[in-house]
């Protein structure tokens, strides 16, 4: 997790929700001169300040534990997501039943193959609302995101350029051939503390993000296609896989003329979102 004085008045409650399901939770404090206090309560909480590590990095500190830890679980978490009770339990357990190689989110959604905008998307599975089935995304949010550094590890060196932890992890897993998968859940399970982030003020702008995208062949329907087609096939049939299973339908085989899949379409109001963009670039 990683964090930044403007969120301190709520950081403990997020920190203790997610603390002690965990065997260590890494907290790196980005514009911090000191630890705070009571994080001296929380055995397992090991803070990094950012000024005698690498700095501020913004969110890109929620990974730094890749550079402390080899293997196991691992969860990048936000500083304003109130976590449930059973979050670990349920995620792990999820994976468990999945047989392993398999990336877990939340939050998650699909952007278009197509995609001339960083927030264009076919399909947006938001944490709040509830989801019947675990549903393949491309783009995983970092802030519920688990997997196995047993079967992943990047160097966290990787990451130290522009932010965009969803977007290069969602590269990085999908590279790797794990499947994203927003989880099923009930409307409410996770929550957010009422704070302004920064994909609002990302919104009004153009981001590095969206010329990463030109050069992400990782998140292609093709490449999405073939990665579930993968991880189903090595499995035994299981109503776990309902939603991958329906994903695939949608998607359907390559034509064997043109040898094409159906690509991720954009949906009208994002198409609109598209034109504000353009707007934004030639605005420049």
């Amino acid at each position: 997790m990683a964090t930044f004085p403007a969120r301190a008045a709520t950081l403990r409650t997020v920190v203790e929700s997610i603390a002690r399901q965990l065997d260590v939770l890494y907290l790196y404090l980005n514009g911090y001169h000191e630890v705070p206090s009571w994080l001296g309560a929380l055995a397992n909480v090991r803070p990094l300040l950012g000024k005698g590590a690498d700095g501020d990095l913004s969110a890109t500190g929620k990974l730094a534990f890749l550079r402390h830890e080899t293997s196991g679980i691992c969860f990048t978490l936000d500083d304003d997501i109130l976590y449930p009770p059973d979050y670990v339990e349920r995620m792990v357990g999820l994976r468990e039943r999945l047989c392993c190689g398999v990336a877990l989110c939340v939050h998650g959604s699909v952007l278009p193959d197509l995609a001339s905008w960083y927030y264009e998307r076919s399909w947006l599975h938001d944490s709040e609302t509830p989801l019947r089935h675990a549903t393949p995304v491309n783009l995983a949010g970092s802030g519920t995101l688990c997997f196995s550094l047993d079967e992943v590890h990047p160097p966290f060196e990787d990451f130290l350029g522009p932010v965009q932890v969803d977007l290069a992890m969602s590269r990085r897993l999908l590279g790797a051939g794990q499947p994203l998968l927003a989880v099923p859940r009930e409307a409410g399970w996770i929550r957010f503390m009422p704070h302004v982030g920064m994909t609002r003020a990302f919104k009004r702008s153009i981001t590095q993000h969206t010329l990463s995208l030109r050069d992400s062949p990782e998140l292609s329907s093709r490449h999405v296609r073939q990665v579930c087609a993968d991880f189903v096939a090595r499995r035994p049939r299981m109503p776990e896989l309902a939603g991958v299973e329906q994903f695939l339908e949608l998607l359907a085989p390559p034509d064997t003329r043109t040898g094409r899949t159906q690509p991720f379409p954009v949906t009208p109001y994002f198409m609109t979102k598209a034109v504000e963009f353009a707007a934004l670039w030639f605005a420049r």
